[in-house]
């Protein structure tokens, strides 16, 4: 998707306009969230600022590229653009006969245009990959080939075997991405099975052989039972469209560089819909001056109220303040997002498969009349902790008042005024976020019922039922600064 200018009329809190820093450490993360912040008509208990939303900032200063000056033109053969290819059309033919075949009619004169011409020529290009101003023949027909010229003859320059057989390589696209004036080759690779998603590799040529430019990302959080090296791999399809819709290559990021933007997270079967909900996600992964790295990482705007908590919780951990911000505000303020229950996990199974089965479909569950509280109680908690780690302590204490006065004892969302409780005591003593941390953690680890059971997957409460797309909650979870 191209980056929205949402135009949504906005509030952020003072904190996120704050240029104080600190000695506070935050948890590393590779998670990003793009998340405009909303209009509430709620009184606050702070004073709100109009801000402007803006792109993300940019990865990778292109000033410093270095253009490549095109390199001496390779020795090739003898062209006559008269020969015809006769090559192996059945899919069954292996690909190594595929490659001396195509090698036999270059090195006889043949021509790279007239081999794309006899196969594909939507995933088969002849082009100049190495600024010499001699085309190279990409060939990604079982295997994927790159053949170029070297001492008069033609030669194999890159070969990548799939795999597994039966699913093709493709060269998608053939771009200058990282600005030094020769272009990156793109390549994608369907999974194995039915498994729904895309494998990615960029290569480019480093002026002696072509090198694979891809560094995927080995956090844990993409599917890690599906990754491999050296592949970027994004799981499910995108919201519209299928496998083949889900990538582009545009400045995703203003820094005049293109970035390869992937598209996925939506489930192809039946029975992968019933462990949701599902949203849409993508995956940005921009040059930083040795390969294409993962700058950013989001899911689509929530639709229900958990869904917000989790983006703020992502997004505090990443170290953006002000998308936790924005994704914290839209839990206590936004109306239109939804609640979510035991009830209403089941209720939407239940609607999935009456609607595959062409049976009525059921109505909705009534919400949980206890998750708003704790979930915006949770939320004001975590907006706490954002000011307080920017130095903002007048705004700390605003908010730590208003959460005791918005949920009193005995009230829905108690909980977590009371481990916040817990948290304020010891900062106020020792003035160490770290130590008030494990305050806070301890109260979770002793009630973790209370306060992990409203925020998502959790194994301390045996509740799987937020979908496969939720975070995990441990108690250390509920306050990551140190």
């Amino acid at each position: 998707m191209n980056f929205r200018y949402f135009t949504l009329t906005v509030i952020l809190l003072t904190a996120a306009c704050s240029t104080k820093t600190t000695s506070i450490t935050v948890q590393p993360s590779n998670t990003a969230s793009i998340i405009p912040t909303i209009l509430s008509t709620k009184t606050l208990p702070f004073t709100p600022i109009t801000p402007t939303f803006r792109p993300p900032r940019p990865t990778f200063d292109s000033s410093g590229i270095i253009t490549q000056t095109p390199a001496t033109p390779a020795q090739c053969p003898q062209s006559d653009p008269s020969l015809i290819p006769h090559l192996p059309q059945e899919y069954s033919t292996p690909a190594v006969q595929l490659e001396q075949a195509i090698l036999d009619f270059l090195n006889k004169g043949g021509t790279p245009s007239a081999v794309v011409a006899a196969l594909n020529p939507v995933y088969n290009f002849s082009v100049d990959l190495t600024n010499d101003g001699l085309s190279e023949l990409v060939v990604s027909e079982k295997w994927l080939f790159v053949f170029s010229c070297a001492q008069g003859k033609y030669i194999t320059r890159l070969k990548v075997e799939p795999e597994e057989p039966g699913k093709p390589l493709m060269a998608i696209a053939i771009k200058d991405m990282n600005g030094d004036n020769v272009p990156e080759l793109v390549v994608r690779e369907q999974p194995p099975g039915t498994i729904p998603g895309m494998y990615y590799q960029i290569f480019t040529w480093d002026g002696n052989q072509f090198q694979n430019v891809t560094t995927p990302d080995r956090s844990g959080k993409h599917a890690p039972a599906l990754q491999r090296e050296n592949w970027i791999f994004i799981w499910g399809h995108p919201k519209e469209g299928g496998n083949w819709e889900q990538w582009a290559i545009y400045d995703f990021d203003n820094n005049h560089t293109l970035e390869l933007i992937l598209k996925g997270g939506i489930p192809a079967s039946t029975d992968e819909h019933l462990y949701g909900p599902w949203r849409e996600a993508t995956q940005v992964y921009a040059w930083n001056g040795e390969g294409f790295v993962l700058s950013a990482d989001y899911l689509s705007l929530p639709e229900y109220r958990f869904q917000a908590v989790q983006d703020g919780d992502n997004a505090s951990l990443a170290g953006d303040f002000g998308g936790a911000l924005a994704s914290y505000q839209m839990a206590i303020f936004l109306p239109q997002l939804v609640g979510w229950s035991p009830a209403r996990a089941e209720n939407m199974q239940d609607q999935i498969l009456a609607s595959t089965a062409g049976e009525p479909t059921p109505t909705f569950a009534p919400p949980d009349p206890n998750e708003y509280d704790n979930l915006a109680s949770y939320a004001y908690y975590r907006i706490m902790l954002l000011y307080l780690v920017q130095g903002e302590m007048r705004e700390a204490q605003r908010i730590y008042d208003h959460l005791q006065s918005e949920f009193p004892v005995g009230h829905s969302g108690w909980s977590y005024v009371a481990m916040t409780q817990a948290f304020w005591a010891e900062y106020l003593a020792s003035q160490n976020v770290g130590l008030a941390c494990e305050k806070a953690i301890n109260y979770a680890a002793t009630h973790s019922i209370e306060i992990l059971a409203y925020l998502g997957n959790s194994t301390e409460t045996e509740s799987f039922y937020y979908g496969g797309q939720s975070l995990f909650y441990t108690p250390k979870d509920i306050c990551p600064f140190k």
